[in-house]
């Protein structure tokens, strides 16, 4: 749990025990997740809180429209902000259109 809270991927022991095992370089098989764009690392939900955050909305707002409880929206802003290395709502909104997250249309 300490793993994903703190924003990495969680393995399981019998999974990095495979790194172990001869032949097995997970790494050179997957993309490093650091330099996939973030677009790519988003949830639907994600983007959709995200859709709205860019069309300046506040929580309780965003809540409503997506049918969230308001905490849910902010456990989805957290990541956001993880996802887009931003401190706060206008560093997010700043970031996403810096990596051309604009919003979708309606």
């Amino acid at each position: 749990m300490r793993e994903v809270m703190a924003g990495r991927i969680y393995l399981p022991p019998s999974v990095t025990a495979m790194d172990d095992a001869p032949g097995a370089d997970l790494t050179e098989a997957a993309p490093a997740l650091d330099a996939a764009p973030p677009a790519l690392l988003l949830t639907l939900r994600q983007r959709d809180v995200l859709d709205l955050l860019l069309g300046g909305l506040p929580t309780k707002q965003i809540g409503r429209d997506l049918g969230l409880a308001e905490g849910t929206v902010k456990i989805h802003l957290a990541a956001l902000f993880r996802l887009l290395g931003a401190r706060n709502r206008v560093e997010a909104v700043a970031a996403a259109i810096s990596l051309g997250l604009q919003r979708k249309p309606p």
